[in-house]
Protein backbone atom coordinates (compact mmCIF):
# COMPACT_ATOMS: atom_id res chain seq x y z
CA UNK A 1 0.00 0.00 0.00
CA UNK A 2 2.76 2.44 0.88
CA UNK A 3 4.69 1.77 -2.35
CA UNK A 4 1.55 2.48 -4.40
CA UNK A 5 0.98 5.73 -2.52
CA UNK A 6 4.58 6.80 -3.11
CA UNK A 7 4.19 6.11 -6.82
CA UNK A 8 0.97 8.14 -6.94
CA UNK A 9 2.58 11.04 -5.09
CA UNK A 10 5.70 10.96 -7.26
CA UNK A 11 3.92 10.80 -10.64
CA UNK A 12 2.07 14.17 -10.40
CA UNK A 13 5.30 15.84 -9.32
CA UNK A 14 7.00 14.62 -12.51
CA UNK A 15 4.09 15.81 -14.66
CA UNK A 16 4.08 19.19 -12.92
CA UNK A 17 7.83 19.51 -13.45
CA UNK A 18 7.50 18.72 -17.16
CA UNK A 19 4.57 21.14 -17.56
CA UNK A 20 6.23 23.90 -15.54
CA UNK A 21 7.97 25.50 -18.55
CA UNK A 22 4.91 26.83 -20.49
CA UNK A 23 3.23 27.81 -17.21
CA UNK A 24 6.44 29.56 -16.15
CA UNK A 25 6.51 31.45 -19.45
CA UNK A 26 2.90 32.55 -19.02
CA UNK A 27 3.61 33.62 -15.45
CA UNK A 28 6.62 35.66 -16.55
CA UNK A 29 4.55 37.37 -19.25
CA UNK A 30 1.76 38.13 -16.76
CA UNK A 31 4.34 39.39 -14.26
CA UNK A 32 5.91 41.65 -16.88
CA UNK A 33 2.50 43.05 -17.83
CA UNK A 34 1.61 43.57 -14.16
CA UNK A 35 4.93 45.34 -13.53
CA UNK A 36 4.41 47.67 -16.49
CA UNK A 37 0.86 48.46 -15.32
CA UNK A 38 2.13 49.17 -11.80
CA UNK A 39 4.86 51.43 -13.19
CA UNK A 40 2.33 53.38 -15.28
CA UNK A 41 -0.06 53.71 -12.33
CA UNK A 42 2.80 54.81 -10.06
CA UNK A 43 3.88 57.43 -12.62
CA UNK A 44 0.31 58.78 -12.88
CA UNK A 45 0.01 58.94 -9.09
CA UNK A 46 3.35 60.76 -8.80
CA UNK A 47 2.27 63.26 -11.48
CA UNK A 48 -1.04 63.88 -9.71
CA UNK A 49 0.66 64.26 -6.31
CA UNK A 50 3.42 66.54 -7.58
Amino acid sequence: MTSDRQFVTSSPNVTRHSESWPIYNVRTQCAAIAVTILVIVAAIVLILVL
